[in-house]
């Protein structure tokens, strides 16, 4: 399974959660997909080489649900480029040397790409929430901070 389109995720600081959609592009159709994510509990580990000295890694978990036939896939330790601040990009492609707890090479049998194109925030996160209904229990409606950001993405599951 290969799909690519463009997701607009909420950023929640607060809850440090991701909540959005993922619009897929298929010829002339559109297939929409829910997304949430939660930050990793069991994050892999990365050669020292590969870190930042001033950030740490920040991982997460990603769901990513189709509204229409129930098909729920889940990508685990998801990592967000903490260099790019709150223009979050999201990877699996992030270092050839991640292993898992027992210190083992670990295997993928998924690709997962977000690049961000577009923030929103404050006034204009808050219309874009409202719009496309990404804060659907209305958790954010006294935060101020508030965090929008929009581009394409990319999803293979190898064996589904």
């Amino acid at each position: 399974m290969r799909i690519e389109g463009f997701a607009h995720i909420l950023v929640d600081p607060i809850a440090e959660t991701l909540t959005g959609h993922f619009i897929q592009l298929e010829g002339n159709s559109r297939f929409t997909w829910g997304l949430k994510a939660e930050k990793s509990l069991q994050v892999p580990k990365l050669h020292e080489c590969c870190t930042s000295m001033n950030l740490s890694p920040v991982f997460w978990n990603v769901t990513l649900f189709h509204y229409d036939n129930n098909k729920t896939f889940t990508f685990e330790n998801i990592q967000q480029n903490v260099n790019l601040g709150d223009n979050i990009s999201l990877t699996s492609e992030f270092d050839e040397w991640v292993v898992n707890s027992n210190l083992e090479k670990e295997k993928r049998d998924f690709f997962f790409d977000f690049i961000a194109e577009t923030l929103k925030v404050d006034e204009d996160a808050k219309v874009h929430v409202k719009k496309y209904n990404l804060d659907p229990q209305n958790l954010l409606s006294n935060n101020n901070d508030i965090l929008v950001v929009i581009g394409k993405m990319k999803v293979e599951k190898f064996y589904v």
